[in-house]
């Protein structure tokens, strides 16, 4: 056993044994070694994407993922996962690519932007987060639309028309456009070349984070939605969480964010989100049910603020009953959104505690005794981070903690000025006390994966990654070597014998 597990250290340096793992590893569904392969590897967002799979509540779900994502079509087809499939695809489309073979324009269906390019390019894009970069934007200014990253060659990327969720009506002639552009992390604010009722337009400088704004001193109403989640647990009772949210890409991005961090499982309840009339800013929207449930807060007052801080409507009902949502105008009583929950209900606990269970087969855990204990089949990467790996991970910190803490690791302002009041010279537990209320407010996403994930963007430094990256292998190291060379040596054996026959 010594052994092999100092064989399985030597490894680590071996990138294509450890790409071949993870190939062997999910095609035999074992997804915790293919997620620890991958983060060797530096395949970050193919374990982000395993970590998707595990949290599907259809185990049919899980499985037609994992058929397509080996590359296995027909073993979908001869499933009878034909659903499920199409259900991958159009969520897996997320149209952050396109090639443009001629000038022209062309427009995403999928996010909205258009693009104008004076030749054949290729442009990759992706849609951030207002929460990280509103803080850069000061009143008069407000945000109107989705932030993009846009990379491409700006000499042949001539203008981006980026969507907003602004309705103009009359207040057109008092409002003056623009664009939040981040270079080298500072805000600067450039003119916009033209708009319409949809889109804002801006002559390309240079390409980096950059999203419509608005100037404007009156209340402005915006194209809405409302996103309904509910909680997965063995409760007979039933709770959802309902955003309120204007209608674009970076909030919409966010509020999924808000639920994969909470300390509890929610499924999307797919319903036609769009609401029916414009949501005006400060205006107060109150949510009713029939029948009746526990709704709480009673009143959300719409403003920018309250959807970047992710507010929503927290509903109970004691037993799962069908029932209708509206959302109102809290002074007028006019309905904005309505929607009948009823499909939910059809799925009765025995069996989405047996589909729960199956899924956790799935999930690569050992069931060869024929059942699971929940006390000793613990994953390792699921195992709350400890002070001294905390304190290792702060002591790499550099200057910019603070602004780590605020963009990513849902830590206040607030908080920090307390953290640097109770330990004002000691600068290295400053940055331990600040990784340990992200610990307290994580609560059971409080992992060293968790804090991987947090932590895993461009902006992060490079020696705080490694670190992390390595703690995680060291974790996953001690605690599933077993698992690991149970995994590993029957296929050995295997190659062993053919190469005797």
């Amino acid at each position: 056993m010594i052994l092999l597990q100092f064989e399985i250290k030597l490894m680590r340096k071996e990138q294509t044994l450890w790409a071949r793992l993870s190939a062997m590893a999910i095609a035999n569904k074992e997804l915790t070694t293919a997620e620890v392969a991958y983060t060797v590897i530096g395949e970050i967002d193919k374990v982000q994407y395993i970590n998707s799979v595990k949290d599907l509540p259809s185990k049919e779900s899980s499985m037609a993922h994992m058929m397509l994502f080996s590359g296995n079509v027909q073993g979908v087809l001869q499933a009878g996962l034909v659903y499920q499939a199409i259900q991958v695809h159009i969520n897996l489309y997320n149209c952050d690519s396109l090639i443009l073979d001629n000038e022209g324009s062309y427009q995403c269906s999928v996010t909205g932007l258009m693009f104008e390019v004076s030749d054949k390019v290729k442009i990759t894009y992706a849609t951030l987060s207002w929460s990280k970069y509103g803080t850069y934007l000061k009143e008069p200014w407000k945000f109107i639309g989705p932030i993009f990253d846009v990379k491409c060659d700006p000499n042949i990327l001539k203008a981006i028309h980026f969507p907003h969720s602004l309705c103009l009506g009359d207040h057109e002639s008092d409002m003056k456009f623009g664009v939040l552009h981040i270079k080298d992390n500072a805000p600067v604010i450039e003119s916009s070349s033209d708009h319409s009722t949809s889109h804002i337009k801006w002559n390309v400088t240079s390409l980096s984070p950059v999203g419509p704004i608005v100037q404007t001193s009156q209340h402005i109403e915006h194209h809405g939605v409302v996103l309904v989640y509910k909680v997965l647990d063995s409760h007979p009772s039933a709770s959802f969480r309902v955003y309120l949210a204007t209608n674009n890409n970076s909030d919409i991005k966010d509020i999924y964010k808000d639920v994969r961090q909470s300390n509890k499982k929610y499924i999307k309840i797919d319903k036609p989100p769009t609401c029916q009339k414009l949501l005006e800013e400060k205006k107060k929207y109150r949510l009713i049910s029939e029948p009746e449930a526990d709704i709480t807060p009673e009143e959300i007052q719409f403003t920018l603020d309250a959807v970047k801080f992710k507010g929503y409507f927290e509903v109970y009902f004691e037993q799962p009953v069908s029932f209708k949502l509206s959302l109102v105008e809290a002074d007028s009583d006019l309905t904005v959104w309505t929607t009948t929950l009823r499909e939910w209900i059809k799925r009765n606990r025995s069996s989405s505690s047996e589909e729960e269970n199956d899924n956790k087969k799935f999930r690569g855990a050992d069931t060869t005794d024929g059942s699971r204990s929940s006390k000793n089949c613990q994953e390792p990467l699921s195992i709350t981070i400890t002070e001294q790996q905390l304190m290792r991970i702060a002591k790499v910190f550099g200057k910019e903690w603070k602004q780590l803490g605020i963009s990513y690791l849902n830590i206040s302002k607030n908080d920090i000025d307390q953290i640097q009041e109770e330990d004002k010279e000691d600068l290295a537990m400053q940055k331990f006390n600040m990784l340990l209320e992200w610990k307290k407010k994580a609560k059971d996403n409080a992992t060293i994966k968790d804090l991987y994930y947090s932590l895993h963007d461009p902006d992060v430094p490079y020696v705080v990654k490694k670190l992390l990256q390595g703690t995680m292998l060291q974790t996953y190291n001690v605690s599933v070597t077993s698992a690991f060379i149970m995994f590993l040596i029957p296929r050995l054996i295997q190659i062993k014998i053919h190469s005797f026959v």
